[in-house]
């Protein structure tokens, strides 16, 4: 995971040799269920959280990072590809 300059937060993730991908949420955003003091988002179900699916791939990702000025985001995973985003 990875917080965007702009307070969204860039998650990659996935399951080994089997798929990954990497989305944008608005964690602001939606309505949150509250479960022991704790605010839970629902990325899938509500359309107010989830901001963009950037990427699904036949692998994990692995690892996200944020660019010093915040403008790009890249991320990499088990297939030795490196995408980038602006």
């Amino acid at each position: 995971m990875a917080f965007l300059p702009d307070g969204k937060l860039a998650v990659a993730g996935g399951r080994p040799g089997e798929e990954g991908d990497v989305r944008i949420y608005d964690i602001n955003g939606g309505t949150p269920k509250m479960q022991d003091g704790v605010a839970l988002l629902d990325g899938v179900k509500d359309k107010g959280v989830l901001i963009k699916h950037l990427l699904d791939t036949d692998d994990e990702v692995m690892c996200l990072a944020v660019s010093a000025d915040g403008k790009k985001l890249a991320a990499g995973g088990c297939d030795r590809i490196v995408s980038v985003w602006d």
